[in-house]
């Protein structure tokens, strides 16, 4: 099958496979006050961004260079797509409790498929400890991971077109992925590190110069991220996130739109606890459906399928005041479970009358904090495992700085639309009706979400709503 993923690799590529014109890059500006920080380090960036983005400008673009491997992108196998789906699954719950505990009682939302292969793609580039913690936290050894990154990307990327709704309407589903690698200017990179990309993540090299404009080099990061979302991160790269020791960033970018299989009817206010307790007005919607519903201890979830039957949002439902039972109870298997469909004679096949929020959330989690409380910490502090990248003196002990993520997922009666950008920064130095009557499932009270691919069980967004008036 042509996928978009391969249509758009033959966009990107020149007949030689070398070079083409890459995303404007904006004039030089003013660059912002570098940060102290040891001299004998220097930055990369990994960017991984899902969702819409939209920049403006006014002054006229300059082309950067995109310096591309030989190496073909390589085709995947269904067996890569479950492997990838176990990596998301990992990233997923592994940051939960983390990024929880940074929110306190707020609103939660990341997307573990983006951040999965950004960090997929810093790996690529890493040996020794810090190879070694990334690979315990995504799950998966290098190879493995980056067959399996680069398979749950072709296989996601067939999920996108036009699919029949419930009542075998046309309906439009979009779902694309992209990555990039943004390299500071005449710094030579290893061919195997480029190979690697260029054969398991389809990117080539953009040529920018961190050094003598980094306040140009953030333009046109987020000007490729603004165009590869559509318009809902327009701003992921923030004006201090690089200087003139950064020497490279890796972007991935995931957006996703789609309508439900059947809509909602339309919103009324009711009242909604929040997780401190207090109560809110929030505009309710309401389905009467046929899906797959789980009880378990102190949680109900259900599953509410976009166009197509392909993907699908299920929601956690704790218990009134067992939020944290429920959090700490979430891994990899629990979640597995969560979205696998029923079958259509199951008994977890059922009528379910769901009232839940309109809600549309806007999150900036701190990952990097959250991956070191994981531990992963080496990448943050070595000068030697980034080797693989470059030994070029003016890279020298290449070091991850950050990690910068953003997601934002806006729910309401016609579907979803939903974007996350996550930055690495590296500096040197339908069923049958039943006989049984409804469920009856009000969710007035915070609830967890996972938008899920139901052929891999990949996890592309997940989050927490404690309260839908607020992003």
């Amino acid at each position: 099958m042509d996928s978009a993923i391969g249509r758009r690799d033959r966009r990107n590529q020149d007949q030689r496979g070398l070079v083409r014109p890459g995303v404007p890059h904006e004039p030089p500006t003013p660059a912002p006050r570098a940060r102290s920080r040891p001299a004998s380090t220097i930055t990369m960036a990994v960017v991984a961004v899902a969702g819409v983005c939209v920049a403006s400008c006014t002054s006229t673009p300059r082309p950067a260079i995109e310096v591309r491997s030989n190496a073909p992108r390589a085709k995947a196998i269904s067996e890569d797509a479950v492997g990838g789906a176990s990596i998301a699954r990992n990233v997923a719950a592994r940051l939960y409790p983390a990024l929880a505990k940074e929110a306190g009682s707020g609103n939660i939302a990341y997307s573990p498929t983006s951040i999965a292969v950004a960090l997929g793609m810093a790996r690529a580039g890493a040996r020794d400890a810090s190879a070694q913690q990334l690979d315990r936290f995504l799950g998966s050894p290098g190879p493995a991971l980056d067959r399996g990154l680069n398979g749950l990307s072709w296989n996601l990327s067939d999920r996108a077109g036009k699919r029949k709704d419930v009542n075998r309407q046309d309906a439009m589903v979009e779902l694309e992925l992209a990555n990039s690698f943004w390299g500071q200017r005449d710094i030579s990179w290893k061919r195997p590190f480029l190979d690697v990309l260029g054969r398991e993540y389809g990117t080539g090299m953009f040529e920018v110069d961190y050094e003598k404009d980094a306040a140009g080099s953030r333009l046109a990061v987020n000007r490729w991220v603004a165009e590869q979302t559509h318009g809902k991160i327009p701003d992921l790269v923030k004006p201090n996130v690089f200087d003139s020791q950064t020497r490279l960033s890796l972007v991935n970018a995931l957006y996703f739109a789609a309508p439900w299989a059947a809509q909602f009817d339309g919103a009324r206010t009711r009242p909604f606890t929040t997780v401190a307790g207090t109560k809110v007005d929030a505009s309710m919607m309401h389905h009467l459906l046929h899906t797959t519903y789980r009880r378990g201890d102190h949680w109900q979830a259900v599953t509410i399928p976009y166009a197509g039957n392909e993907l699908a949002m299920t929601l956690l439902v704790p218990d009134a005041g067992s939020l944290a039972t429920v959090e700490a109870s979430l891994d990899p298997a629990f979640i597995d479970i969560l979205d696998a469909p029923a079958a259509p004679d199951s008994s977890a096949n059922r009528a379910v009358s769901l009232t839940m929020p309109i809600f549309d959330l806007d999150d900036r989690p701190d990952l990097t904090a959250a991956l070191k409380a994981v531990g992963v910490t080496a990448p943050f502090t070595t000068t030697v495992d980034f080797r693989p990248v470059t030994t070029d003196p003016r890279a020298p002990g290449l070091q991850l700085a950050e990690v910068v993520h953003q997601a934002t997922v806006s729910v309401d009666e016609k579907g979803t639309v939903a974007s996350a950008a996550t930055v690495d920064v590296f500096r040197a130095t339908g069923a049958p009706l039943e006989t049984k009557p409804p469920i009856d499932l009000v969710v007035d009270r915070p609830f967890l979400f996972l938008i899920t691919d139901l052929v891999t069980h990949a996890p592309l967004f997940i989050g927490r709503v404690a309260d839908p008036t607020k992003p």
